[in-house]
């Protein structure tokens, strides 16, 4: 059978076509946005991407969401735009922006530096929005893709209860996975209450821990009554002890496993979580935010008295100075009166240190040098200075920027000075307890 050449040149011509066909839509596909899968649990990787743009085109990210600020509906925004690559990409984790709210390579940036514009802030009226990113494409004003970013600080299914009347406001917070369990107690600061509790709890029970929230003062300032009954209200000789019930009691439950106990601690809660591990021991990793290194004075008695005791009898501790005379002033600075009585009592420092060198759980420190509460930097090196001169394991994260505001993680609205370590931090601290206490994934 022959075939003719006129058919033969038709049918590769049509080939060739389709050929054409078929690279023209591999070289021109469609732009893309990438986001990590929502719901993101807070403090994990966020991943932002625009894919398929052409090299050097302009790439404007913004971020809006209107929440709830002191019970009112309050407007936050953000924005950075950036250069395409020669590859057509453009990404929060590898790429500057040449302009916005922040600089630099930083995945957690548009988070962090959202800011509330005054002048177009909403009324009482308005209704919630989520944070929702939006993509332009080439500056043109016109969005070509919009997409809510859902960060939980806890997912859903984690079940609190009460750890029993004689803890006033003390709970559990149970993970979804098979025990045995590695358990986190979490320690606010001097806020008192069970705010922290009850934000980190859960948190920790989300990534695996059975988390135990640990409320141990509750102030009444003024005519404000106590949130929680039960509790001491000045913070004055609170017993070290407490914890050390709480610990033994905790032990007993079979779904934990009593070799893997952890400390978490802020501040004031800091202060407690490293005198648990001198003085109680028995725990296998310790997170010490924002420390000191010594115990200091406590508060609501109207006496000169030790934040805390140890079996009845108070510990030693370095007083303040001119604390009452910084609560007049407009804008106190608590690390003033701290720093002063300090200076003012070097025959009490030794004395009311607390004994880190003792503690053979690996700690985990965070401060800043900044910080207008007390000097949590520089305590916090003295710290590890004496627990590295014991050949002791140490994490320390100080920043000679940030302030004292350093619990949460990176992508919380605040300073970039502040933002940097916490996001660092944030993530060490993760891994800090998921090497030393291996919950189960």
């Amino acid at each position: 059978m022959r075939t003719s050449y006129t058919a033969i040149k038709s049918v590769r011509n049509l080939a060739i076509l389709g050929l054409l066909s078929v690279a023209a839509c591999q070289t021109s596909p469609e732009p893309t946005l990438y986001v990590t899968p929502s719901p993101i649990l807070s403090g994990d990787p966020i991943t932002i991407e625009v894919q398929n743009i052409d090299p050097d085109v302009p790439v404007a990210l913004r971020l809006d969401e209107i929440r709830l600020r002191l019970n009112t509906p309050a407007y936050y925004t953000s924005s950075a735009t950036f250069e395409a690559g020669a590859d057509g990409r453009v990404s929060t984790t590898s790429d500057a922006p040449i302009d916005g709210d922040y600089s630099g390579v930083d995945p957690t940036g548009l988070f962090w530096s959202r800011q509330r514009p005054e002048d177009q802030q909403p009324d009482e009226t308005a209704e919630l929005q989520p944070l929702t990113l939006s993509v332009d494409i080439g500056n043109d004003g016109s969005v070509e893709f919009e997409q809510a970013i859902t960060i939980v600080r806890a997912f859903e299914g984690i079940v609190t209860e009460d750890l029993g009347p004689e803890f006033p406001g003390a709970f559990l917070a149970r993970p979804m996975t098979e025990g045995p369990h590695p358990v986190i107690i979490v320690l606010g600061g001097s806020e008192g209450h069970d705010s922290a509790a009850r934000d980190f709890a859960p948190h920790f029970a989300s990534r695996g821990y059975l988390a135990v929230g640990v409320p141990y003062y509750s102030p009444a300032w003024g005519d404000q009554s106590q949130q929680i009954p039960g509790l001491p209200r000045a913070f004055a000789e609170l017993p070290v002890d407490y914890l050390e019930t709480i610990t033994e009691h905790i032990k007993t439950f079979d779904e934990v496993d009593p070799d893997r106990i952890g400390i978490w601690g802020a501040s004031k809660g800091a202060e407690y979580a490293l005198l648990a591990g001198s003085l109680i021991g028995d725990y296998a990793a310790i997170a010490a935010i924002v420390p000191t290194d010594v115990v200091w004075e406590g508060w609501g008695t109207g006496e000169v008295v030790s934040s805390f005791s140890w079996r009845g009898e108070p510990l030693p501790f370095v007083p303040y100075k001119g604390m009452q005379e910084e609560f007049q002033k407009p804008v106190p600075r608590l690390r003033n009166p701290h720093d002063a009585g300090r200076a003012a009592n070097p025959d009490r420092i030794e004395a009311a240190r607390i004994p880190v060198e003792t503690i053979i759980a690996p700690v985990l420190l965070v401060g800043g040098d900044e910080d207008s509460v007390w000097g949590s930097g520089p305590m916090a090196r003295m710290i590890a200075e004496r627990r590295n001169a014991a050949d002791l394991e140490t994490e320390l994260f100080v920043s000679e920027t940030a302030g004292h505001g350093l619990s949460r993680d990176g992508y919380t609205v605040s300073s970039a000075a502040d933002a940097k370590i916490k996001g660092e931090a944030y993530s060490a601290m993760l891994a800090f307890f998921e090497r030393h206490l291996e919950p189960t994934p």
